[in-house]
Parts: structure tokens; C-alpha cells; sequence
């Protein structure tokens, strides 16, 4: 990845910034920062980083041959040196938070589900009336935060940062950086359960944003009583009247949705959202509060909504063949499941199908969160289950232990074989059907999608 800082640095003041030592000219300026040995220019930093399939350091010699510069661990000519390569690029990320001339703003979101579609929505929602930047996809760790930073423009006014964890102790670091004015926490899930332990350490974990705050609103669900003793608390909802900020939905389609916004004697009625499901109102229950807090006017707050499309969402809805594709396969935790699968009802007159594949870092909760997903299937009414990898026979067993309309169960444990299951998708679909796609995004469900599209096609042999 590249960003290019605006105001620049020289490497005298990165080495300031980041506790290391550099021998050479001082006032030299640095042009670009890269992560990436073979983007590296005359005139770049590169940050020698550590990685899970190769190590930065082991380029820094072809770096430095360019005419870069490099931030490492190690000793030599034309390095900045340093004891931790990452902490220094998060270093470097706090002072350059600190350096930004225009700049308001800094929201932290995090949360176990929603995360980047809450960050989506407030980021149309606040351009309306500032200069926004804001983290690209979902670039919300370690090296992601720090890159969101340095890739802000001089004149950014409002500065948006998604923040995720796998552990306890990670957001801590992270909001110590960028030091937050205002927190979204969207809610306390199980995602990461089995690294955690339970949701009381997942609440205390995403709690962390709070590191860096000195002050601050702290925008959270109001039914979650884990998040109830938070300091500078505002409580958002779209069941309770009494929340601070409450979005009511009036009316839920797969078209999309229709609410009125409550903040105190404010009143936005009729807010149309061009996408389905209860939980992207969650979502922007949450940007419309930010937004809010920070001045939007009616006017700008309605423009803003009419900004987002389904390029906002993650979710996608197309045709392969006959049927039609209800695509949220980015990532899959127990609860944005369940979301997807109750989101398929909005879609009346149709047959309901699923491509689920697995939930991962559930831990000892594996096997109990997998049948739990196969029970709501055929209560909610789904014709046809198409259950894809390692953990499939639990959500399998789910199933078939539940009272319900009768469903197809069919099986494939082996993920490196989608063909399998894009063949059996194929031959027990038919006209007026819709197959929800859902699954972590280690999966690659769009594996077994491209699959279809080919057999389809006719580039690949049913």
C-alpha cells in the first residue's frame, strides 16, 4: 500500500516521531510511504514490516539499491532504525493525527458486526457538509489504522476510522494513536468468542476505543447492558423510544426501508434507504446520530441517505441462470447470519435457498453456533440448504432436528471442492428462487458463485 502524507515529513522528524535513529540528512524529505518492497521509489520509506508469509526486512537491501529510504530493525546505511517497525508507523500515524491543519473530527468505530457498513453510511452522510477521509474497505487493523491516517489529506475535516480486533489488547494501541473525539461501539457479538472467551471480555476488548478519548460522545446500542456503565454514554436504538437517538422503522421491503429519526424535540421523518435488512437501519441509526452531534441539517442529512446505493452495503443481489443471488459472503459472524437469513424474508413470493458456509474463531462454541444457524434456516422457512465446509454436519444437524417445513440438506466438507456444491445448487434450483450467500470470508464462497456463472455459461461442464 501506498500513501503519500500531506504535509510531508522528513526522516529527522519521523525519527522524532518514532523514537528511532537516523545517521544521515536529516531534512531530507520523504516523498512516499510504502509496505510494499516493489512499489518502492527514489525518494519513499519504506516500513520493513513483518508478515504471515514473508518479512519485510528481507527487501530492504532492494529498497535501499532505488534510492528509498526504509524503516527497520536492523543496522545500516539509508535505515531509520527502530526496535518495532509497526509500533513505529502507528507512531508516525499519531503524529501525523496531530499535524492535520483542517482537521475537526475523529470518530473510532468498532463493534462485532457492522463495522464497515456503519463507517460506509457515516462517511456519505458527513461529506455532505466536510471534508472527509475514511478507511478504505475494511482496513481496520494494525497496519490498516495507521495507513487510514497517513492517507488523509491536509485539508481533511472529519476523519473516520474503523478499528478491529481478533484479541484483547489490540483497539488499545490503536485509539491511543489516532486519540478519538467520538467512539461507535454498533454492538457486542460473538465474533471472536473463541479467542475470547465470552461476550463480557469481547465488550471489555471493544471498550478499548476509549483509550484515547480525554472526552467525548460514546455512541452505543441501547438494549446492551455490557456497554451501560461507558463514560459519556449516548444510547442509539430502533426499539426503544427513551434511547437518545431513535430511529423507527416504518416500513421494511427488499426494495429497501423506510424511517423516522428521533433526537430529543428533532424530528427527520420519512428517510429512505435503498437497501434491505433490520441491520443496516442499525447501521444507520448510528451514522445518523454522529451526524447529528456534528451539525448536519435535515437537508444534509436527507441528501446524504440518497447518497447510498448498494456499493455501501457488502450485500450484492444478481442472476446466475434462473436464479437469483442474495450475495453477503464478505465475512459471516453468528449474528450478521442470522441478520442475512431473517433479511431473505423481505422477499415475498419467492423460494428461499442458502449457501452458508462456516463461522469461524467460535472456539468451544463451534459446534452449538453452527446448529443454531441450522434451526433458524428451517424456521424461518428455507426450501434448500447448500452447507459448505468443515463445521457443515453441525449446521446440518441443527436442521434436521428442527420442526419445520421439510428442506434439502446437502452437504460438501471439503472447501477446496466448489464445483461440488455449484453443481448442486444448479440442479435443485429453479424459477422465482432466491439463494442467500453467506459465510466467513476464508470460505471464498464466491468460489462456488464463479463456479455457477461458468457451468451457466457454458465455459465449465455441469
Amino acid at each position: 500500500m501506498i500513501v503519500n502524507p500531506e504535509p510531508s515529513f522528513t526522516l529527522g522528524e519521523i525519527a522524532e516521531a518514532t523514537g528511532g535513529i537516523y545517521d544521515g540528512e536529516n531534512m531530507q524529505k520523504i516523498r512516499r510511504i510504502v509496505t510494499d518492497s516493489r512499489e518502492a521509489e527514489a525518494g519513499d520509506l519504506f516500513f520493513a514490516l513483518p508478515g504471515e508469509r514473508t518479512d519485510g526486512e528481507m527487501y530492504v537491501g532492494e529498497v535501499l539499491a532505488k534510492g528509498a529510504f526504509a524503516v527497520s530493525t536492523r543496522q545500516r546505511t539509508g535505515v531509520l532504525l527502530v526496535r518495532n517497525v509497526k509500533e513505529a508507523l502507528l507512531c508516525l500515524a499519531g503524529e501525523y493525527r496531530r499535524r492535520l491543519p483542517a482537521l475537526k473530527c475523529v470518530i473510532g468505530v468498532t463493534g462485532s458486526a457492522g463495522k464497515t457498513t456503519t463507517k460506509e453510511f457515516l462517511a456519505a452522510l458527513l461529506s455532505q457538509k466536510y471534508r472527509v477521509h475514511a478507511t478504505e474497505k475494511n482496513y481496520n487493523n494494525e497496519l490498516g489504522v495507521p495507513l487510514t491516517v497517513l492517507g488523509a489529506k491536509k485539508d481533511t475535516e472529519v476523519l473516520i476510522v474503523e478499528m478491529g480486533m481478533n484479541h484483547e489488547g489490540e483497539i488499545a494501541p490503536l485509539s491511543e494513536a489516532v486519540h478519538p473525539d467520538m467512539a461507535i461501539i454498533t454492538n457486542i457479538g460473538t465474533a471472536h468468542i473463541g479467542n475470547l472467551g465470552s461476550r463480557e471480555m469481547i465488550a471489555e476488548a471493544k471498550s478499548e476505543i476509549l483509550s484515547g478519548m480525554t472526552g467525548g460522545p460514546v455512541l452505543v446500542p441501547s438494549e446492551e447492558p455490557l456497554l451501560a456503565n461507558l463514560p459519556n454514554r449516548k444510547t442509539v436504538s430502533l426499539e426503544n423510544p427513551m434511547a437518545d437517538f431513535f430511529l423507527m422503522p416504518m416500513e421494511i421491503r427488499a426494495v429497501g426501508s423506510v424511517a423516522d429519526f428521533y433526537h430529543g424535540e428533532r424530528i427527520v421523518p420519512g428517510l429512505a434507504l435503498r437497501a434491505p435488512g433490520t441491520h443496516l437501519l442499525s447501521a444507520l441509526a448510528f451514522a445518523l446520530s454522529a451526524a447529528v452531534l456534528l451539525g448536519l441539517s435535515d437537508h444534509e442529512i436527507v441528501s446524504g441517505i440518497s447518497s447510498i446505493g448498494e456499493d455501501k452495503t457488502r450485500q450484492s443481489i444478481y442472476k446466475i441462470g434462473r436464479i437469483t443471488i442474495f450475495d453477503d459472503a464478505y465475512n459471516a459472524s453468528f449474528e450478521s447470519v442470522c441478520a442475512a437469513i431473517r433479511t431473505l424474508g423481505l422477499f415475498r413470493g419467492m423460494k428461499k435457498s442458502a449457501l452458508i458456509g462456516d463461522m469461524l474463531e467460535l472456539g468451544c462454541m463451534t459446534e452449538e453456533y453452527h446448529k443454531k444457524v441450522g434451526r433458524i434456516l428451517v424456521e424461518e422457512g428455507f426450501s434448500s440448504l447448500y452447507l459448505y465446509g468443515v463445521y457443515a454436519p453441525f449446521t446440518a444437524a441443527g436442521a434436521r432436528e428442527t420442526d419445520g417445513i421439510p428442506c434439502d440438506i446437502f452437504e460438501n466438507t471439503d472447501p477446496l471442492s466448489p464445483e461440488v456444491t455449484a453443481r448442486q445448487i444448479l440442479a435443485h434450483s429453479g424459477e422465482k428462487e432466491i439463494l442467500l450467500v453467506k459465510g466467513s470470508h476464508a470460505l471464498h464462497l464466491e468460489r462456488v458463485t464463479q463456479v455457477m456463472k461458468e457451468i451457466t455459461e457454458g465455459k465449465t461442464h455441469a
